[in-house]
């Protein structure tokens, strides 16, 4: 069986490691990196390297990085860069299987179908994989457009269904591979859970390349996952501030350090702001996804953060001490919307009150 996985990011990667290794196992598995986000740091962490380039899971590598495919489009034109993709794609023979994470990105609906497939099996690539998430009519019909094109130059004439929606709703997939498909707020052909023991092979197999950050292993620490929530209206920045300020003060009235871990889609002008406004926190910076650190870090005892977010939904499954799991939705007055669901079925805490919170965060 030869199975191609699509990646886009560093929990796709993960994810994909995941699976290769337990459920492909043995089997003829290729990687396809295609744009993957902040791909220049991947080298500064060894884990993201390790995944990336393990022969023992991935039989061939393929990257594909945006510059790399701009550039190759402009000195060689389309037909040719597509021909080069197809032909590598099928080098070995004939793709049985393919996995990917987002079938709302078109660049991977196009891979499936130049290698030769109409389906494809998706796999768990955060909150985004659990909920409905429409699209503005006039960006599908653009899309739509731009993808008859773009099969017309490539010579793809298969009866593939492309997904113009949300992650998660293309008819062409097959199964989701999920690590809570309890918690699916959308229909799916066929939900399967990972299961713990294939995390955990994993993780042992990566163990001796996780990094060792120093500022996880000195006291116990609350960390606070930062969001792109104030970015787009969802959070008042001036609510966040107080609140991390309030938090801050009592995780040491509780001997803890409070840090604040950037997500990758937070400005770098709204973090120089709160770094400035919030000099008593340390800023905790890493590239690999956060299910790992909570699997190597045992000093992590506790998630917060504005809203959701996919590490503190699993945390129990990676997490090898206990981890107490709050969203700080209601305090931010965060206005309700379909992914609330995910942070109801997961069990994480909400708290309505600073004072709930803080009996929460209380060692026991």
């Amino acid at each position: 069986m030869r199975n191609l996985f699509i990646v886009n990011t560093p929990l796709h990667l993960f994810t994909a490691y995941i699976i290769a290794n337990y459920y492909t196992h043995g089997q003829n598995n290729m990687l396809v990196l295609i744009n993957p986000k902040a791909y220049s740091s991947w080298e500064n962490s060894r884990c993201l390297a390790k995944m990336a380039s393990d022969d023992t899971t991935w039989s061939s590598i393929l990257l594909g990085t945006k510059d790399y495919l701009r550039q190759r489009v402009k000195e060689h034109g389309v037909l040719k860069v597509f021909g080069e993709l197809r032909k590598t794609v099928n080098a070995a023979g004939k793709v049985d299987q393919v996995y990917l994470a987002s079938d709302k990105v078109i660049a991977n609906q196009v891979l499936v179908e130049m290698s030769g497939n109409t389906t494809y099996i998706r796999f768990d690539e955060g909150t985004a994989s659990y909920v409905l998430q429409p699209r503005r009519w006039k960006t599908q019909i653009a899309e739509y457009l731009g993808v008859q094109i773009l099969r017309l130059l490539a010579g793809l004439h298969s009866g593939m269904e492309y997904n113009f929606k949300g992650i998660g709703q293309g008819k062409a997939g097959t199964a989701d591979y999920l690590f809570k498909p309890w918690m699916l707020e959308r229909s799916s052909p066929n939900p399967v859970a990972i299961e713990r023991d294939a995390i955990m092979r994993a993780l042992d197999k990566l163990a001796p390349a996780m990094e060792e950050y120093q500022l996880l292993m000195q006291d116990p620490v609350i960390l606070y996952l930062g969001s792109y929530q104030a970015e787009f209206g969802g959070v008042d920045p001036v609510q966040e501030i107080e609140l991390l300020k309030k938090l801050s003060s009592f995780a040491k009235s509780i001997h803890c350090k409070l840090l604040y871990k950037p997500h990758p889609g937070e400005r770098q002008d709204k973090l120089k702001s709160y770094q400035e406004q919030l000099a008593d926190i340390d800023f905790f910076h890493s590239v690999e996804p956060m299910e790992i650190i909570l699997y190597r870090h045992s000093n992590i005892r506790a998630l917060v953060t504005a809203v959701s977010s996919s590490a503190m939904l699993y945390a129990d499954l990676f997490a090898k001490q206990e981890m107490r799991s709050l969203s700080a939705a209601n305090l931010l007055g965060w206005t309700p919307k379909p992914i609330d669901f995910l942070i109801k079925k997961s069990g994480v805490h909400t708290p309505e009150t600073f004072e709930e919170l803080q009996r929460y965060l209380s060692p026991q």
